[in-house]
């Protein structure tokens, strides 16, 4: 009866908060029905046991635990959340997601938008209650308003999608603008990409180029390929091949085999950049050990013509053969070529894969 409680304390929030967003279709009464169902499967939890040391490997998590079990009891919000934690993750205690359910209720009924996020991420994924999309949605929501972006972000994305609510492009806008506005990388990516398409909002190639931007200034990978790809085609801004390659060798020092081929291609042209075959042929080396099936094609000519490297048959033939086999045409017209005029190169013994 204490659960049903903080649920139709939940129910009332939302009917306050709802309507200046707009969102009263979310009050339809069978959304009500299974927010009350869900209340009343909620664990009629009594104090519990000191649990054993036995349970657990280390004596000393059980003994914070049970520590943190008796205050919770005893209403310490802190306490609350340690147990509810310790269960989720079967910390000092047997693992127990129903448990956990429970104490995140008794937190997400007081406004911790944490907790209010970790419950809907339960409904979400079906852990420790019944699945319910839209009970997650709604506790996602809530906690959105709280303040809570990862919540924010997600409530973006089920809008978007269309996921446990009816699709709503404009408010999944709303919401992606907000936490990009906070400083979240991710959403300034997705919200260029929204003025990109126009999702929700006026198209705007500018002002998308100018959140891809921001999220490349963060290290976003994606990003920095994105603003190196719109400087070098001139769109949302200026054409300048230096910024694009200026961008493609950030994205490939943080490790992306996009960017490490792009950075190549630009060293090989001379484009943005002074010519350099040789740092051409390391990041296309590091791009095709990614596995990126162009590079492997790049570095298959580089050996076959000696650009940037020794000239060595064996070694073109090894990542001709290794490009062909993922589905690269080229390098398979070429290994063709190789191996009709330079048979003694194709020995596929040393066909090896790239290094990790």
């Amino acid at each position: 009866m204490k659960k049903k409680t903080i649920f139709l304390l939940y129910i009332n929030m939302v009917m306050v908060i709802v309507p200046a967003f707009g969102q009263t279709a979310l009050l339809q009464e069978n959304r009500h029905e299974a927010t009350k169902t869900q209340a009343v499967a909620e664990l009629p939890l009594t104090r519990q046991p000191p649990v054993s040391a036995k349970n657990n490997q280390d004596p000393e998590k059980t003994e914070i635990f049970n520590r943190s079990l008796k205050a919770a009891e005893n209403g310490s919000v802190e306490a609350q959340r340690r147990v509810a934690e310790m269960y989720a993750f079967g910390d000092g205690t047997e693992k127990d997601l129903k448990k956990a359910y429970y104490w995140l209720s008794k937190l997400a009924g007081k406004g911790d938008d944490v907790a209010q996020s970790n419950l809907a991420w339960m409904y979400y994924r079906g852990e420790g209650v019944g699945a319910d999309k839209a009970i997650a949605f709604e506790w996602f929501l809530l906690a959105a308003r709280n303040g809570n972006q990862n919540a924010q972000i997600k409530v973006a994305n089920m809008y978007y999608l269309g996921e446990g609510v009816v699709q709503d492009e404009q408010k999944s806008f709303f919401w992606t603008k907000k936490t990009a506005e906070d400083g979240g990388a991710s959403s300034q990516y997705n919200l260029a990409m929204m003025f990109d398409k126009g999702s929700g909002t006026k198209q705007s190639s500018t002002q998308a180029f100018q959140w891809y931007e921001k999220a490349a200034a963060q290290e976003y990978v994606l990003a920095q390929n994105t603003v190196a790809w719109r400087y070098s085609n001139g769109i949302g801004t200026e054409q300048d091949d230096a910024k694009a390659a200026y961008w493609y060798r950030k994205s490939a020092e943080n490790g992306d085999p996009f960017g490490q081929y792009n950075i190549g291609r630009m060293l090989a042209k001379g484009e943005g950049v002074e010519r350099d075959d040789k740092k051409a042929f390391f990041w296309w080396m590091q791009s095709a050990q990614h596995g990126f099936i162009l590079a492997q094609g790049r570095l298959g000519y580089c050996y076959a013509k000696g650009i940037g490297v020794e000239k060595d048959l064996r070694q073109s033939f090894r990542w001709w053969s290794i490009a062909a086999g993922g589905g690269n045409e080229i390098a398979e017209r070429n290994l063709q070529f190789l191996c009709r005029e330079n048979p003694e190169a194709c020995t596929p013994a040393i066909v090896t894969p790239p290094l990790p």
